[in-house]
C-alpha cells in the first residue's frame, strides 16, 4: 500500500515492514482500502509484502499475472527543495531518497521557476515538473505523466491549492499531508511573544518618560515596578483556539487527506487530544536521519574547538527572533563570563537587519550561509538555540546530536526531542 511507506518511516524500516493494520487501523473504512483503484478509473495489481509466504494457490495465480509496474510518488510544493538551506528541506530530501531506495519513481512538482535547486533534483533522478500557479491544465498534465500511487503535499498550503485536482484526476492516489510543523501552533506562540515584547517596550518607554520623577505613589508608598514576563513560558502556554483561521485551514487539510505526517510527538498528542483528529489519520514522522558522510569520521576533540555557534535559515521567523534575542540579551551575559568567547551565527538568507547584528568587537559574528553543517558546527564547543517560539522538531538540534555537539536551548527548542522518537 502506498501509505505503508509513510506509516513506518518513524521506525526506520523498509516500507513494507509494518502492518497496514497497525498504521491505519480504522482507516480501512475509507475508499482507499478497497483495492486502491489507480488513476483515471483504472485499477492496478498490487503485490503482497509477504508474497514469499503466501499460499501455493495465490502463488500460482500471481505467476500468470503481469508484473506490477514500479510505484510512483509525487511531491507537491510551491518551492523547489532546498536541502542546503533549511531543516525542512533536509527532512523532505531524506524522505524523497527513501522512496528512491524503495524502488518508487519520484516526481516533484513546484510552482517556482526552475533554478539550481531544480537542477539538483533532476540530476538525482527525480522527474521535475514546473507548474505555474493557477494552471490547472499543466498540473493535470504533470499528474498524467507521473501516474502517482501517492501524492505528498508539502504543508497544508500546497494541499489547499492542489488536492482537489488530485482527487478529481487520480481518485486512487493516496493523498498524504506532510505538515512539517503545526503552523497554527507556531503562529500562536509567535503572537504570544510579540505581545510580551510590545508590552515590555511600552513599559520601557513609559519609564523613560518618567525618568527623574520621584517613585512615590499618591499614598506615600513606593511605586511597584512590573516584573518582566518570561516570554518562553508564555509561548509554551499558547494554543490556537477555535476561530483561528490558520488552525481551521490546517485541520481542514488534515481531514481531506488520507494520512498526515506529523513531525513532533507533542503535536500528535495536541491534535488527537485537543483538536480531536482521529489517531488513524496521523503518523509520527519526525526526521529521517541519514548520518552525513563528514560525520562518520571521528569528530574533532575538545581542544581544537572554540566558541559557540547557531544555525538556521532566516526565512523562518523563529530563527530571526532567536538571533535578535541572542544578540540583545543572551550573548552579553555569556560574554560577561567569557570575555574572549566568540558567537558565530550561520543561516541562509540573512536580512540587512540580521547582518547589522555583526559586532566583531563583542565576538558576535554573523557568518551567513554555511555551505555545510559540518563547517558550521565542527569547530564549535556549544550549539546555542535560544528559540522563544516555534513548533515541530528543530533540525539544528538533530544536526548537533548527530555530530556529538552539546546543545543549549529553551523548552521550545527541546520540545518533542524524545529519545527513540
Amino acid at each position: 500500500c502506498p501509505m505503508r511507506a509513510a506509516a513506518c518511516l518513524l521506525h526506520g524500516r523498509a516500507p513494507l515492514a509494518v502492518s497496514i493494520r497497525q498504521s491505519l487501523g480504522a482507516a480501512r473504512r475509507n475508499p482507499l482500502a478497497a483495492g486502491w483503484p489507480c488513476v483515471r478509473g483504472r485499477r492496478r495489481a498490487w503485490t503482497s509484502a509477504s508474497s514469499s509466504s503466501s499460499s501455493s494457490s495465490s502463488s500460482t495465480a500471481s505467476a500468470h499475472a503481469s508484473p506490477a509496474p514500479p510505484r510512483s510518488v509525487m511531491f507537491v510544493s510551491f518551492l523547489w527543495l532546498e536541502a542546503s538551506s533549511s531543516a525542512a528541506g533536509v527532512r523532505t530530501g531524506s524522505l524523497l531518497r527513501a522512496f528512491q531506495r524503495w524502488g518508487w519513481r519520484v516526481h516533484f512538482v513546484a510552482c517556482a521557476r526552475p533554478n539550481e535547486h531544480e537542477s539538483i533534483l533532476a540530476a538525482s533522478g527525480v522527474a521535475t515538473h514546473h507548474v505555474p500557479p493557477n494552471r490547472g491544465a499543466e498540473f493535470e498534465a504533470a499528474l498524467a505523466a507521473a501516474n502517482p500511487d501517492a501524492v505528498i503535499f508539502d504543508r497544508f498550503m500546497a494541499e489547499e491549492a492542489f488536492s482537489f485536482r488530485v482527487r478529481a484526476a487520480c481518485p486512487g492516489a493516496a493523498r498524504i499531508l506532510d505538515m512539517q510543523d503545526l503552523h497554527s501552533l507556531r503562529y500562536a506562540r509567535q503572537d504570544a511573544v510579540k505581545a510580551g515584547v510590545d508590552a515590555s517596550t511600552a513599559r520601557r518607554k513609559a519609564a523613560e518618560r518618567t525618568r527623574g520623577v520621584p517613585t512615590v505613589g499618591a499614598d506615600g508608598g513606593a511605586v511597584t515596578h512590573a516584573i518582566e514576563p518570561n516570554l518562553v513560558e508564555a509561548a509554551m502556554a499558547a494554543v490556537p483556539v477555535a476561530g483561528d483561521d490558520k488552525l481551521a485551514r490546517e485541520l481542514a487539510s488534515v481531514h481531506r487527506c488520507d494520512l498526515t505526517m506529523v513531525c513532533s510527538p507533542t503535536e500528535v498528542r495536541l491534535m488527537r487530544d485537543v483538536f480531536e483528529v482521529p489517531a488513524r489519520k496521523m503518523v509520527p514522522a519526525s526526521f529521517f536521519c541519514e548520518l552525513p558522510e563528514d560525520a562518520r569520521t571521528a569528530a574533532p576533540g575538545f581542544e581544537p574547538r572554540h566558541g559557540f555557534a547557531t544555525i538556521g535559515t532566516f526565512h523562518h521567523p523563529p530563527n530571526v527572533d532567536s538571533a535578535r534575542w541572542l544578540a540583545a540579551e543572551v550573548w552579553p551575559l555569556i560574554r560577561r563570563e567569557l570575555p574572549t568567547a566568540t558567537m558565530r551565527v550561520y543561516g541562509a538568507y540573512p536580512t540587512p537587519a540580521i547582518e547589522s547584528l555583526h559586532a566583531p568587537r563583542d565576538g558576535f559574528l554573523v557568518e551567513g550561509f554555511a555551505p555545510t553543517v559540518g563547517g558550521a558546527m565542527d569547530g564549535a564547543r556549544v550549539l546555542l538555540a535560544p528559540l522563544r517560539f516555534g513548533a515541530g522538531i528543530k533540525g539544528k538540534i538533530v544536526d548537533a546530536w548527530m555530530r556529538g555537539l552539546p546543545a543549549v536551548t529553551t523548552p521550545v527548542g527541546a520540545e518533542g526531542m524524545v529519545p527513540g522518537m
